[in-house]
Formats: C-alpha cells, sequence, structure tokens
C-alpha cells in the first residue's frame, strides 16, 4: 500500500493500535483491529449468517468447524503480516464501547486497494454504514493510497443505496476471490475528488503492535 521509506505517521497505521472518534458523534469509535485485539466477539459477528445474507460461501463455512477454524487462522496471520507488508488495514466499529461492525483497505493483485464493511444487523438504519465508508474512504486519502474500489452482490440494495447516495457510481463487473468464488458482482470506483466535507477525524494512537 505503502512504502517502507514514506512518513512514519503513515506508516504508524499499520503498526500501532489506534482510536478514530468524531466530535459530532461521541459515542462511535473506530479501532485498529490486529492480532492483540480481542477477536472473540468480531469473528462471532463475521459468522452468524444473519449479518451476511448475500455471502452464500459464509453460510455454508460457518456449518464447518474446520474452516471456522482455518478463517480465524489466516484472519490472524493476515493481521500480522500488515504491520510489516503494510497492505492491509483492518477496523472495529463500536458503539458505546460495544462491537457493532468492522470494515477494512485491502491491497489487491492489481495494485487497487478495496473497501469493504460489515454490520450486526441490529446495527444497521443508524448511519454507520456511510459514516464508515467516509471514514475509510478519508483515511486512506489521508495515507496516500490511490484506486480504491468496493464491490458487493446485485441482492445487496443497502450498500448499492448507500453508494449511490455517495454519488458513486457503480458498474457491473465480476469479483472472484480463490476459495471463496464468486464474492462481488458490482464494482464501485471510488474517485479520487468526493463531494461531501470531510469528517473531523481525531486519531489517538497507542503502542506499537506486538505480535508473539
Amino acid at each position: 500500500m505503502i512504502s517502507t521509506t514514506e512518513a512514519n505517521e503513515h506508516t504508524k497505521y499499520f503498526t500501532h493500535h489506534w482510536t478514530i472518534t468524531m466530535p459530532e458523534r461521541r459515542n462511535l469509535k473506530f479501532t485498529h483491529n490486529t492480532p492483540a485485539s480481542d477477536l472473540d466477539t468480531w469473528f462471532a459477528m463475521v459468522f452468524d449468517p444473519l449479518n451476511r445474507p448475500h455471502d452464500a460461501t459464509l453460510r455454508d463455512r460457518a456449518r464447518d468447524p474446520a474452516a471456522i477454524d482455518e478463517y480465524k487462522a489466516s484472519t490472524i496471520q493476515k493481521y500480522a503480516d500488515a504491520i510489516t507488508q503494510f497492505n492491509r488495514i483492518d477496523i472495529g466499529v463500536e458503539i458505546d464501547d460495544e462491537l457493532v461492525g468492522g470494515g477494512n483497505l485491502s491491497l489487491l493483485p492489481n495494485g487497487g486497494v478495496n473497501i469493504g464493511m460489515q454490520f450486526n444487523v441490529g446495527a444497521r438504519g443508524q448511519g454507520l454504514g456511510k459514516l464508515t465508508m467516509k471514514m475509510l474512504i478519508q483515511l486512506s486519502r489521508r495515507i496516500g493510497l490511490e484506486r480504491l474500489q468496493a464491490g458487493t452482490m446485485k441482492s445487496n440494495e443497502p450498500m448499492r443505496a448507500l453508494m449511490a447516495s455517495l454519488k458513486i457510481p457503480e458498474r457491473d463487473e465480476i469479483q472472484a476471490v480463490p476459495g471463496r468464488g464468486v464474492v462481488g458482482e458490482v464494482l464501485f470506483e471510488i474517485p479520487t475528488n468526493t463531494e461531501w466535507q470531510d469528517l473531523d477525524l481525531q486519531v489517538q494512537f497507542g503502542q506499537s503492535v506486538q505480535v508473539n
């Protein structure tokens, strides 16, 4: 995503614990997911089929203990690799210190950067998706990332409506991931210049992430 020679303030988003808050919504907090995070709640949310109704592969995997263990191990390894490879940032979204969703920026083989999000079904309808998408786009610009995109299934009308509300155009394009199959049928290319006012993101860095 960024070279090791770029500013340390940029690389700290990969190497350190941090939180991001906004004065206009003080009970909302974004946190950096790392191997040192409490991931039990995160994994429970990921594997709840109600939270990903458009992901048929997930529904199959959620019934397979071996597949769950493999996913957990690979996720933790991705978090660890990101600290030195600077190839992804994963976040948790908290309301009143309760995890309700998450998102990520991940480097694609073509050099682009994909934005992903997921929320508990009970947390939807509160504007969190829109705020989180704005936050991830703004964070990516802050650390110099370009060629941003996001994808979803055609049946995911809430995601498509969210992106339309941000005036981000979509086009039909199949996206596939090895081992998961088709993960998107609609692609959003995120423009360099967005039409909304920047959020007031207040970042507080903690200690560097220690990987055992």
